[in-house]
């Protein structure tokens, strides 16, 4: 079952409050939370090295920190960790949704990073108990894999999937094989023949 978990978090892009948080590393992802619940957003891997750095909507400014200040956060609902790079937002609110934007400067103060997240509070969250976050890796509707666990059918299913891929590996595998050796044959042939021709024109009477 353990398996099955973890190959299920693999192939899963569903980002649900306090056991994944969205994404928001990659520029552009939409993060989505349910109203009135708690949203965690992964702004960084931490702030180490990091000489100054600013998170904020297009109207205020959110958060603000670097080396050798702590962070500073204008509304009391945030609360970022720097060695996680995660922000946490309680109670969400409407007026939450909109797109965020973290900035990073370097020393002489010149922006070196800028990346954006759009945030989508919503009344219900579809696909997932409490936020997820779209990324353009989904393979599957999370929908049919919660399907397969709730039904206890994960792991035989996901066995008969790399049965499958194995046999045509192997099935693909044996016909280049088998392509090459016809290959091998048709030239050996071929130069059998050639060989053959010339002994024959050199056994040739002369005149």
């Amino acid at each position: 079952m353990k398996v099955t978990a973890g190959l299920l978090v693999l192939l899963l892009t569903v980002c649900h409050a306090e056991e994944q948080p969205c994404d928001g590393r990659k520029d552009g992802v939409q993060c989505y939370g349910k109203l009135g619940e708690t949203m965690l957003l992964r702004l960084m891997d931490n702030d180490l090295g990091l000489y100054r750095y600013r998170w904020e909507t297009t109207t205020t400014i959110l958060m603000t920190g670097g080396i050798g200040g702590k962070v500073n956060l204008s509304e009391k609902r945030f609360s970022f960790t720097p060695e996680e790079g995660l922000m946490k937002i309680i109670k969400l609110e409407r007026r939450d949704s909109g797109k965020y934007t973290l900035n990073i400067f370097n020393e002489g103060g010149r922006l070196i990073i800028s990346q954006t997240l759009q945030l989508f509070v919503e009344d219900s969250v579809p696909g997932a108990n409490s936020t997820r976050c779209d990324q353009p890796t989904l393979t599957l509707p999370a929908a049919y894999y919660w399907l397969i666990i709730q039904n206890g059918i994960l792991a035989p299913t996901v066995l008969v999937m790399i049965g499958v891929m194995i046999f045509f590996a192997l099935k693909k595998k044996l016909s280049k094989r088998h392509r090459a050796q016809e290959d091998q044959e048709v030239t050996y042939v071929n130069v059998s023949r050639e060989t053959n021709a010339s002994q024959e024109r050199g056994r040739a009477p002369t005149s």
